[in-house]
């Protein structure tokens, strides 16, 4: 599957919209962007990745390495949309800082809800 990065560039507001793969064939591509928005002077980064169908573990360290890059500096990275594949990943590995707001499209109240059963 083809990633594409769509870039709206209003600094210091960057708006990312991201769909396709985010795994290790675009990992580098995903770096690229990131330093990209910074030489252009974007502190605050809006992330849509309500187009991921998947991402992987690598990935979700770049995104966190920028947001805490970017509030260390007082900017801010955040994402304000996320497919629910992104928001499960996201949570189980550990980063909910990367997870869409509850009460945005593709929040996390669009997660697939399942009961588990625990054996006694």
């Amino acid at each position: 599957m083809r990633t594409v990065f769509d870039v709206e560039l209003r600094p210091p507001l960057a708006r990312l919209r991201i769909t396709g793969e985010l795994d290790l064939a675009s990992h580098e591509r995903l770096v690229e962007t990131t330093a990209w928005l910074r030489r252009h002077g974007c502190s605050e980064v809006e992330l849509d990745l309500a187009g991921v169908a998947f991402i992987d573990a690598s990935t979700l360290r770049v995104l966190h390495r920028e947001q805490m890059r970017l509030m260390l500096t007082g900017g801010r990275l955040r994402v304000v949309a996320a497919s629910a594949y992104h928001q499960v990943v996201s949570r189980l590995a550990g980063y909910p800082g990367l997870m869409a707001p509850p009460d945005r499209p593709g929040g996390a109240t669009d997660l697939p809800r399942r009961r588990l059963r625990v054996a006694r």
